[in-house]
């Protein structure tokens, strides 16, 4: 599993471009990882678009202590729900978590 947590647009970066982290995003989820994209602005759905998440598996969180320790909660609920699916017998609600991992 990996979380990107981001407090905007990505704008400075000089080692990996948004293509070069979609390939790996994809050739990642190909493998069974499950990846999330957590961002403290309006247009995380379009950042997630780029990056060829799911918007199942994105969140939006206000900036400042207060929205980041409510997204640590929501995550932590989220992460629960996700281990518990994961080492259950039956794959069904693991697979389901996979695919939409902050839905209720």
């Amino acid at each position: 599993m990996v979380t990107i947590i981001t407090d905007g647009r990505e704008n400075s970066s000089k080692n990996f471009r948004a293509d070069t982290i979609r390939d790996l995003i994809k050739q990642k989820e190909s493998e069974n990882w499950v990846i999330t994209y957590m961002g403290a602005h309006g247009n995380i759905e379009e950042e997630a678009s780029i990056l060829a998440l799911s918007q199942k598996k994105t969140m939006c969180f206000d900036k400042g202590s207060r929205g980041f320790d409510e997204l640590l909660e929501k995550e932590l609920i989220a992460r629960k729900k996700y281990m518990k699916s994961w080492s259950a017998k039956d794959k069904t609600a693991f697979n389901k978590n996979k695919e939409a991992y902050f839905e209720e």
